[in-house]
């Protein structure tokens, strides 16, 4: 607000998921260049070797400090093949249930839709939103018509979940499994999975969703607990509804 004619940004784009790049670089008044080690003059030899040596050494850091495109942690990230199409070009879906993460101050409260049409999951996200009471949850589903679609909360919150139940939301604890996360997780990877485009913050979450990195440089089979909400909430109405090892729930 306080300049008059333009601002210049610089940054190293070592981020998978960044406000720059949401907010910013789709601006129609924002002009991007993309600059390496290459148009600097003055670096010196060992300096440019060092940086070459990335190549083979890490694809990842290699990608962003070598040639200078967006952070993507082939290694760390835990989904990589999911694709994003446009809401109107998913098949008719017979089935829907929700997934449900509980949030308030500092996390949002993530609703998704799952469908399943054969081997194919489909995801759709529904709300994504900060301070929403429980009460404010049932009202958003009854007026967008969800009242009678069964909902899987987050079963950590049994007290929350109740509440629903109590508002006039059909809600069902979400069924999690031995080592929750990653039986989510390896549930998800048997299928092909297909996101509406609208969904902007799953598509956040996806980019940045990673296992653990130890100061080794190990990796290790544990998700980062961080930035993901809808992610959770996904694996709340895949595991519940379409795990072999559990009951299936039909609406």
């Amino acid at each position: 607000m306080r300049t008059t004619d333009f601002v210049i940004m610089d940054f190293n784009p070592s981020d998978p998921v960044h406000w720059i790049y949401e907010e910013i670089i789709p601006r129609e008044d924002c002009n991007t260049w993309i600059t390496t080690y290459k148009d600097n003059k003055f670096l010196q030899a060992d300096i440019v070797k060092e940086i070459e040596r990335m190549r083979e050494r890490d694809p990842d850091y290699w990608r962003v400090y070598g040639e200078g495109q967006q952070a993507v942690f082939s290694k760390r990230q835990i989904f990589n093949n999911w694709t994003f199409i446009p809401r109107s070009e998913f098949p008719p879906l017979k089935e829907i249930v929700l997934g449900i993460d509980f949030g308030f101050t500092t996390d949002p409260t993530a609703i998704v839709e799952v469908s399943k049409v054969n081997d194919k999951i489909y995801l759709n996200e529904v709300l994504y939103k900060r301070e929403m009471t429980n009460q404010d949850i049932a009202q958003f589903l009854k007026d967008n018509d969800y009242q009678e679609t069964l909902c899987f909360p987050d079963s950590a919150e049994p007290k929350s979940v109740e509440e629903l139940r109590r508002l006039g939301i059909w809600a069902k604890e979400a069924i999690k499994g031995a080592g929750s996360v990653n039986a989510g997780i390896s549930l998800l990877k048997e299928f092909d999975i297909y996101v509406s485009l609208e969904s902007k913050n799953i598509l956040k979450e996806y980019r940045g969703y990673t296992w653990t990195e130890l100061k080794d440089g190990t990796i290790i089979n544990k998700p980062v607990d961080k930035n993901n909400h809808a992610m959770d909430a996904i694996r709340y109405g895949v595991y519940s509804q379409y795990s072999k090892r559990t009951e299936f729930f039909v609406i």
